[in-house]
């Protein structure tokens, strides 16, 4: 038995399958016939197509002993056709019907459905195993198909076998002349899955892939828009459609989104009829500056899909065995009519060959654009996935109407969609009074899931992304037995991940209890012994008392957890203890209440009069209550919280700037010696408290700031982080 060795698409989806049994992974085209067809003459045809493409009489065979089977190929097609007559209704769509399990060591392999729809109307379905055909594969199948039912003797001219086409490619990834080729990929983003995605379900072990699609309505001035941005840019109409899907994940996870760009893969001449899985999931990242305007991002994602469509076929998919690739996907198909007289045509063509947990897959047939959002139903239901296209479909409207507009700037949530996530947030804001940080912050994220809401150095979390993920931490918590007024340990990190932890000990309705990391091991004793905290959010328990238990954050756990909103605390239940520094003698734990938290939220608010959206700064660590008058304010009022490093200040080079600063001034008179002092201030606000400021560190903020507002801090932890705030002006 001669046998030839799998293609790295055929390995990797063999491998996919072996981890994923029971997932959907098949390739399957739709389409639309005037008339009816033959019986006989259409099976004709299928044996005709069989017998000149060897992929369609090649089973995988795996001899005893080996990890990797072969493929051999046979005499006779394994291929079948089934005739259904719909014109008395009644039976599901064959085209959306989950196909049975393909036997790759025996087949069938290419399933043909014929249904009858009336006299003069028919509808052919072809449906393979992903490890057979590309969509690229599918329109070629149909077309010969047809050309096939026409002519019994099929076209004669010679076709790449794709037995030989694996052998061309094997060579071509181990081959010292294309060395050059694969270097340019070890540079490229690893195939991972990254971080659940908003909406997302999560869970432990790798979900069975259930793959689903909605169409994505094309709005002609939103097209009209798009082809004339890629026309004035000198761009591929894709880049468009990429860029503003590529953006949208961005924005949603608060960080820019390794998403997999699916390559057609077929550079030479002799590839571009044949039938196999060529399509490679090319990983792409495409970091962007906020302040870029999208039109100067269409051109930059254009340049770099190049690039790498230029070096696809020296990309090793097989290399990532079968760890998922990335959760987001983008497929792009320009294809012309099917048949030259019209009587057949294409109205949907897709291949799952790899699991993802939502693709855009644009198609593109002469002057029509169709979209399609596909799903993983195990990872997305419907009801979010529609969710996900009408912001999709709100950003592009925006971007393609007005591309000199920054991303940052960019609307992703329709005026309906705000209503529906508002709607949803209702029994959250029932629960907990008008005016609550926790209902205010929660509002925020509904209405701008995808302003950023925490920086903390390199990363960032935009509200969707923070309110989802502490949600997820709270049901967890609850789980495990916090309720109200639960001390939970917190250890104070300068990270976007403290605020994660934070606000699901507070949606848990406990009370957060946080502290320095850096603090010695007996003081930390005392402090959770003196606040009977027998919980910590933290993966390390080294300086732990060995009868507190400790829960990490980030543990994989948390992702099956909801993401929806609980309850909310009763005004009156504790949100934070805080200890005092204990110059006077012991520390004191002090108790602080979702009232007079949001009390002290108004107003330092209302004193501090910065507009929505602003960004706020604190130098202080939140294990004292210093970074407070930072915090809430902005997570109140859609505004970014930046948590600033130990050692803001020391570097070359100033960070990006912010609108309001809250900082002790000892450290801000460090600040001041730095030579790059004027660009470390605030560009409006600078908050002064946990120590009385001198008048000439005063006078040398306004001669670095002049434009800056300057305002004194006072009050013990006991008044709720201050009592009073004045601003200390010239006269």
């Amino acid at each position: 038995m001669e046998g030839y060795r799998l293609s790295p698409q055929q390995k990797r989806a063999w491998l996919i399958r072996r981890a994923d049994p029971h997932g959907h992974y098949f390739a399957r085209a739709t389409a639309e016939i005037a008339g009816v067809p033959e019986e006989s003459r259409l099976r004709a045809a299928l044996d005709g197509v069989g017998h000149r493409h060897e992929l369609l009489r090649t089973v995988f065979h795996r001899p005893s002993g080996v990890d990797i089977p072969l493929q051999v190929i046979g005499a006779e097609p394994l291929t079948t056709v089934t005739f259904h007559d719909a014109r008395t209704g009644g039976a599901k769509p064959v085209e959306d019907r989950i196909p049975a399990a393909f036997d790759l060591e025996r087949g069938p392999l290419l399933h043909a459905d014929l249904v009858v729809l009336s006299d003069t109307s028919s509808r052919l379905v072809v449906t393979l195993p992903a490890a057979y055909a590309d969509t690229a594969s599918l329109h070629h199948l149909l077309a010969e198909i047809w050309r096939a039912y026409r002519n019994a003797s099929g076209p004669a001219e010679d076709v790449l076998q794709y037995a030989d086409a694996a052998e061309w490619q094997n060579d071509l990834l181990t081959a010292r002349e294309t060395a050059a080729g694969r270097a340019f990929w070890q540079d490229a983003p690893a195939m991972r899955p990254g971080a659940l995605l908003p909406c997302e379900r999560g869970g432990p072990g790798t979900p069975v892939f259930r793959p689903a699609s909605i169409a994505v309505p094309a709005d002609p001035v939103v097209l009209a828009a798009a082809r004339k941005l890629a026309a004035a840019s000198g761009v591929r109409l894709s880049a468009v459609f990429l860029t503003a899907w590529h953006v949208l994940f961005s924005r949603l996870a608060g960080e820019p989104a390794v998403l997999a760009l699916l390559g057609e893969n077929r550079p030479h001449e002799q590839m571009r009829e044949a039938v196999g899985p060529f399509a490679l999931p090319l990983p792409c990242l495409f970091p962007f500056d906020e302040d870029l305007p999208f039109g100067a991002a269409v051109a930059r994602v254009h340049e770099r899909a190049r690039e790498m469509l230029r070096r696809q076929e020296f990309f090793d998919v097989s290399a990532a065995g079968d760890a998922p690739s990335a959760r987001v996907t983008f497929s792009w198909d320009e294809t012309g009519p099917l048949t030259p007289d019209g009587s057949w045509s294409l109205t949907r063509a897709v291949s799952h060959g790899e699991p993802f947990t939502v693709r855009l897959a644009g198609s593109v047939t002469g002057d029509a654009v169709a979209l399609r959002v596909h799903h993983n139903t195990s990872r997305l239901p419907g009801e979010d996935a529609h969710r996900l296209a009408g912001m999709y479909a709100t950003l592009l409207a925006a971007a393609t109407r007005a591309p000199a507009t920054p991303l940052a700037a960019l609307p992703v949530a329709s005026p309906t969609e705000t209503r529906r996530v508002l709607a949803a947030a209702a029994p959250a804001r029932e629960t907990s009074e008008p005016g609550q940080v926790l209902a205010l912050f929660q509002e925020q994220a509904a209405l701008h899931p995808e302003w950023t809401a925490v920086v903390a150095g390199a990363h960032r979390l935009s509200y969707l992304v923070l309110n989802e993920r502490a949600n997820r931490l709270a049901h967890h918590l609850r789980g495990l037995g916090v309720t109200t007024e639960t001390p939970v340990g917190l250890p104070a990190e300068r990270s976007a991940e403290v605020l994660v932890s934070l606000l699901g000990i507070l949606k848990a309705g406990g009370a957060a209890v946080p502290f320095d990391p850096a603090t010695p091991p007996e003081r930390l004793a005392f402090l959770l012994a003196e606040t009977r905290t027998r919980l910590v959010l933290t993966g390390r328990t080294d300086n732990l008392p060995t009868d507190v238990a400790t829960l990490d954050p980030g543990s994989p756990a948390l992702a099956g957890e909801p993401g929806e909103n609980l309850d909310g605390p009763h005004p009156e239940q504790l949100a934070y203890v805080i200890f005092t520094s204990g110059s006077t003698g012991r520390p004191k734990a002090v108790g602080v209440t979702h009232a007079a938290l949001a009390a002290y939220t108004r107003g330092i608010g209302d004193v501090l009069a910065l507009p929505p959206r602003a960004s706020y700064a604190t130098a202080s660590t939140l294990a004292t209550d210093l970074g407070n008058t930072a915090v809430y304010p902005a997570l109140c009022t859609g505004g970014t919280v930046h948590l600033l490093p130990a050692d803001y200040g020391s570097g070359p080079a100033p960070l990006p700037g912010f609108d309001c600063l809250k900082i002790v001034p000892t450290h801000l008179r460090a600040l001041l010696g730095t030579p790059h002092a004027a660009g470390l201030l605030p560009r409006s606000r600078l908050v002064l408290g946990g120590e009385a400021p001198g008048w000439d560190l005063v006078d040398a903020v306004r001669e670095l700031a002049p434009q800056c507002r300057i305002f004194n801090h006072y009050g013990p932890t006991e008044t709720t982080v201050g009592v009073l705030a004045r601003e200390l002006t010239p006269d």
